[in-house]
């Protein structure tokens, strides 16, 4: 299994790949990892919608593109899955990652007709965790299909409603159903090519291999990332070490004067360039830019 959650990371951080700046899939992963903390009450890792909120604010702040982090999470169905793979790999029960999808949705304000094909490409992941035979000759197995469709057809509305401090609205339980509806047909009639949105689980499935051109850096840290979601998943961390300063003030605001220094969220961080109205920054988790404001 850690090989696979190995090839998994390596897949997300080789296709973000952007020159010497990873791009934002990578970074939608680490924001996604970084927002998980181990219940104290029940079994498995949920969003600290708090964290997640900062997270988000705080790669809005950094991320260099004409489209805001919300637009781009509401059109690009790889950006909302990069975020939950980190949910999906820590969570070995499918309730909790039914919650984390509702959680994150909720959070990042995400249309609820996405949700239904997000929910399905989280059980794909799920089960390629443990089933080595969920993609055979290039499709899937009926086994396979007929797990996922009954997860879907078995998600209660009134638990995704008691998962959210406020009833879900009805038109976006009214999208949900609509395209909850459509994929069970789908899969029903095994339809499977016409759900295009499927091609990224594939992507992810297929990476067997780690590039040869990968550097010894990043094979350490992909690993180290591997071995901390394994353990988030068989709950070998304490969770009372994984408590979340309400207080942190992420912002990168007044960091930018010296050229290294620690912050709440990314950790150490050094400046290494600034060129083109770019600051360039080194972090644990991959270098990352941002545009450079006159006060900086």
């Amino acid at each position: 299994m850690e090989n696979r959650i190995k090839n998994i990371i390596y897949e997300i951080y080789n296709d973000s790949k952007d020159e010497e700046v990873t791009n934002l899939y990578y970074q939608l992963f680490i924001v996604g990892m970084k927002s998980l903390i181990l219940s104290e009450h029940k079994l498995g890792a949920y969003y600290n919608e708090s964290k997640l909120k900062q997270e988000l604010n705080l790669l809005r702040e950094y991320f260099s593109t004409d489209k805001s982090v919300r637009v781009i999470l509401n059109t690009d169905d790889k950006g909302i899955f990069a975020i939950l793979l980190p949910a999906i790999m820590m969570n070995k029960e499918w309730d909790a990652i039914i919650e984390n999808t509702v959680r994150l949705f909720n959070v990042c304000s995400i249309d609820y007709n996405k949700l239904p094909r997000i929910q399905l490409m989280a059980s794909l992941i799920s089960g390629y965790l443990i089933n080595k035979n969920i993609y055979v000759d290039n499709q899937l197995e009926d086994e396979v299909i007929e797990s996922c469709k009954n997860k879907i057809i078995d998600i209660s509305i009134k638990e995704m409603n008691e998962i959210t401090s406020n009833e879900i609205d009805k038109i976006k339980i009214l999208k949900y159903e609509q395209e909850r509806i459509k994929i069970i047909e789908l899969l029903n009639k095994r339809c499977i090519d016409e759900m295009k949105y499927l091609n990224i689980v594939y992507g992810y499935i297929n990476c067997v291999n780690l590039d040869e051109n990968i550097s010894r850096e990043e094979e350490v840290m992909i690993d180290s990332f591997a071995k901390f979601i394994v353990k988030m998943r068989s709950g070998r961390i304490n969770p009372k070490m994984m408590k979340y300063d309400l207080q942190a003030k992420p912002t990168f605001s007044g960091y930018l004067k010296v050229k290294k220094f620690s912050h709440p969220i990314m950790g150490t961080c050094e400046i290494y360039d600034r060129k083109n109205g770019m600051i360039y920054i080194k972090t644990k988790i991959g270098n990352i830019r941002m545009k450079i404001d006159e006060k900086n």
